[in-house]
Parts: structure tokens; sequence; C-alpha cells
């Protein structure tokens, strides 16, 4: 994943030229619209990655014109400013790292509008795989964090509902941990 700072953004900003932006879609070039849509998406993938998606909710909401809006997603597509594959899997990771569960990080992606099937090694690449490898990742999660309650073994499985792990994967870890502590569950 590249460095982004402020050599890559100014690069990126030399590679931008709004004059063959104009003849790619057929109208003149506002000299502030377009640039400031430009301007805008690189500030926001300054940032972090984003999603295309994502890019053009925040562009919308900041009040540019929905063809503009277009025209400049396109253009930073084909400039590589954004790119929804390096976005999902920089989620992917990151929600990986951060201990989630492949359903949880599946519903994510479907928010940005990415089939988790799209991206190249789903799942195993990112460690995430059948449901006895999730069992074990989620039975190590609660073996590093552990739930307080009086009810341990409904806490467990709350917290992995929670952490987005599938419901067959939150009762069999939070079983498999509770009997890995020799108590008793209370009636």
């Amino acid at each position: 994943m590249p460095l982004i700072d402020d050599t890559y953004l100014d690069g990126l900003r030399a590679q931008l030229d709004y004059s063959s932006l104009a003849a790619t879609n057929g109208r003149s070039v506002s000299q502030g619209s377009e640039k400031d849509v430009m301007q805008k998406i690189a500030r926001l993938s300054a940032a972090r990655e984003r999603s295309a998606l994502e890019v053009g909710a925040r562009l919308q909401s900041a009040g540019f014109d929905p063809t503009e809006i277009q025209a400049g997603i396109d253009r930073a597509k084909a400039c590589g400013i954004i790119d929804d594959g390096r976005f999902a899997e920089a989620l992917i990771r990151g929600r990986v790292s951060a201990g989630k569960g492949r359903q949880g990080i599946e519903l994510e992606l479907d928010g940005h509008s990415i089939d988790p099937e799209s991206v190249p090694g789903w799942p195993g690449a990112f460690g995430l795989g059948d449901e006895e490898s999730e069992v074990a990742r989620a039975t190590r999660l609660l073996q590093a964090k552990p739930p307080t309650s009086a009810n341990f073994r409904e806490a467990a499985y709350r917290k992995l509902i929670r952490k987005g792990f599938s419901s067959s994967v939150a009762a069999t870890a939070s079983r498999v941990w509770s009997e890995g502590l020799g108590r008793i569950e209370p009636v």
C-alpha cells in the first residue's frame, strides 16, 4: 500500500489534467467546481483509504452536483486515488486485527457495495477460513479479553455476536471457552 504524503499528492495533482476531463464528458470545464471535486477527493483520500461509495456520499453531503461527483470519482479511479479493492483489503486486515468475525466483515463490505468474493484471496489470505478456524479465533479472543458477568457463557456469546461472529461460531466458542474455565454455570 503506497504511503500517502505531500509528495504523493503533488504527483497526483500533476496527473490531473482538467481539460482532458472536459474532453471525456463533452462539456466545458468550470474551473471551480470540477477542480474543487478533485481537490476534495484528494483530501479525503489522503486521510485514509475510502471506498467510492463513501467518497460519493461525502461529496454529496458537501453539496457537489451528482454529475460532477461521478466524473470526479471516475477520474480518481483512473488515477488510482480511489481503489475499492485496495480499500477492501485495508478494511479486512484492520477488522481481522481488531478481532472482528467474518460475518461482520462481510456485512461491512456489503455496506460499501463491495462483494467480499471479489477481493483476491478472500477469505483464506486474511486468516479467515472455515467455521473451525473462526471458532479458534473467537476462543482466543475470549481468552485474551474475557467478559465479566455473572453468567459468563451468555456474556461471551453476546460479546462474540457484537464482534461480528456468526451465531453458530459464537455459541460453539462460548461453550468451549466456558468449559475450559472449569466453572459451573449458574442455573
